[in-house]
């Protein structure tokens, strides 16, 4: 009898430093963190000197300024199909996959386009509207192509007398620009007056100059890797 109960409670002890041992080993694969310093390039635009942001013409003033960009962190997933340990194995059910699955931190800039905001002004009699207008970017002396998806705010423009509006430009896209140059948005062939018959009899054309720098901005991140099983 005594020594049934020897077995016995030799057999539990065992059991239980097998539980420990299996959790422990669980938790020493479950999740590995990792520190990484991630970056990003961030826009800064400045008018040059000889340009004015706020420019006035045939009784109209418009102003041109680039929006805010702001930094957003996003995450990129990846899952590897691994083999499983002695212990995992053992406690698996038939078919069981693991895989580790690694969650990598990243940065980004929205928008991921360049932007800007232009404030119209009608100091004229009648009504102005921006169909018509043209809108061209030009980077380092050369034009940027732009469909008029880009400008459509202003195109479809309607400004009463004495009235004010608030519209978006965007052009092409930050990672297609040079870390360092100089920009040009041009607004050419803006009506500002026409016949009794609405045919345009004067047009005015509109021009600024900023500069171009893309800043590096760092910061802190962790790359998690967690030891998963779908069953």
């Amino acid at each position: 009898m005594r020594k049934a109960l020897l077995i016995a409670l030799a057999a539990n002890v065992l059991l239980f430093a097998f539980t420990v041992l299996l959790g422990c080993a669980s938790t020493a694969h479950k999740k590995d963190i990792t520190e990484v310093k991630m970056a990003v390039k961030m826009p800064l635009l400045a008018p040059l000197r000889e340009t004015n942001p706020l420019q006035e013409k045939g009784g109209i003033s418009i102003s041109l300024s680039p929006i805010l960009y702001q930094v957003i962190q996003d995450s990129v997933v990846k899952d590897v199909t691994v083999n499983p340990s002695f212990l995992e194995a053992l406690t698996a059910k038939d078919g069981a996959v693991f895989f580790d699955r690694t969650v990598t931190p990243v940065l980004g800039v929205t928008p991921d386009e360049l932007r800007f905001v232009i404030k119209l002004n009608n100091k004229l009699n009648h009504v102005i509207r921006g169909a018509g207008t043209v809108v061209s970017f030009v980077i380092n002396g050369n034009q940027i192509a732009l469909s008029q998806e880009h400008y459509s705010e202003l195109l479809n423009a309607i400004v009463v007398p004495r009235g004010e509006a608030q519209l978006g430009i965007s052009g092409p896209k930050l990672n297609a620009i040079p870390d360092s140059c100089t920009i040009g948005l041009f607004l050419y062939d803006f009506v500002t007056a026409t016949d009794a018959a609405g045919n345009p009899t004067e047009k005015q054309n509109f021009e600024w100059y900023y500069t171009y720098k893309a800043q590096t901005h760092e910061q802190m991140g962790s790359v998690k890797k967690t030891r998963m099983v779908r069953q």
